[in-house]
């Protein structure tokens, strides 16, 4: 008997061991079952987290591919612009160069010689002082003697032509009138006074009176007219011409049509034998003295 309860007690100290055991063993898979389940869970996190750096990392790729794109197309518009700017800048150059060379070789013209017409006889001198005509080139290359209004023996009729006095000029004052006056004085040609005698009548008054006749398109006929394109300037508020209108020497016919003159007094501003070219012939009378 008392062997048997030895034995039992000896079997229930190791289920209780055993027990022990297990219990030991269960909180030590559950303990390493919660860190996996943590280990798991981070990874998780951490994927997402990864995932979601991955899609910021291409959206921020995506703006900086953007902005570089975007930048390079300004950049070659820019390009396109400067580029653009230079040639105009370069074409303007060459137009303001060509229109100073011309105005300095007309200033040159004028100011380096003083030629004087020999009379073929004795002409009466006016009391009066005279201006004193000078030399100015044309636009063709042919050189325009000027003097001081008498005849020449080397004139065609060889005697005064025109129905002005070689000593008078009705024009004085260095405008565009004065120029042609002396133009055709220097071949010995005196235009007469004409009433009302501005540039722009010379087509109508000057013809009706007598003193200029009509005539073609040629080098070495007068222009005149009011239009804007030949007087360069207008002070007319409706037409926008100018009342008074301009008388030119032209030079030079084009072959589109147009044709160069000679000048004074253009738009105030352009010395005493002014060169311009490819003015519209539109409008424009042509005249040559009677």
């Amino acid at each position: 008997m008392a062997t048997i309860s030895s034995a039992n007690k000896s079997m229930l100290s190791l289920q209780i061991k055993e027990q022990k055991d297990l219990n030991n063993k269960s909180d030590e898979v559950k303990k390493n079952y919660i860190e996996y389940d943590n280990l798991v869970k981070n990874q998780a996190l951490q994927e997402k987290d990864l995932t979601s750096q991955e899609k910021q990392l291409k959206v921020a790729s995506l703006n900086y591919q953007s902005t570089i794109e975007t930048a390079q197309d300004k950049k070659e518009n820019l390009l396109k612009q400067k580029s653009t700017a230079e040639k105009e800048a370069k074409i303007a150059q060459a137009e303001k160069e060509k229109v100073a060379s011309a105005q300095k070789s007309a200033k040159e013209a004028y100011t380096s010689s003083s030629v004087t017409n020999t009379p073929s006889s004795s002409v009466e001198k006016s009391s009066s002082p005279k201006k004193e005509n000078t030399k100015t080139s044309s636009n063709t290359g042919t050189t325009v003697e000027q003097g001081t209004g008498t005849s020449s023996n080397n004139d065609t009729n060889n005697s005064t032509s025109g129905t002005g006095n070689p000593n008078y000029n009705p024009y004085a004052g260095g405008g565009c009138t004065d120029f042609v006056w002396q133009y055709f004085a220097a071949k010995g040609i005196y235009i007469a006074n004409i009433v009302n005698g501005n540039g722009g009548y010379w087509g109508t008054n000057g013809v009706s009176q007598g003193v200029l006749r009509r005539t073609n398109l040629a080098p070495g006929v007068i222009a005149s007219g009011f239009t804007d394109h030949f007087t360069g300037y207008g002070t007319s508020t409706t037409a926008r011409t100018s009342p008074y209108g301009h008388v030119a020497v032209v030079t030079g016919v084009n072959p589109d049509g147009t044709f160069n003159v000679q000048e004074a007094g253009y738009g105030g501003t352009f010395p005493w034998g002014n060169v311009r070219t490819n003015i519209s012939p539109e409008n424009v009378v042509f005249l040559l003295p009677n």
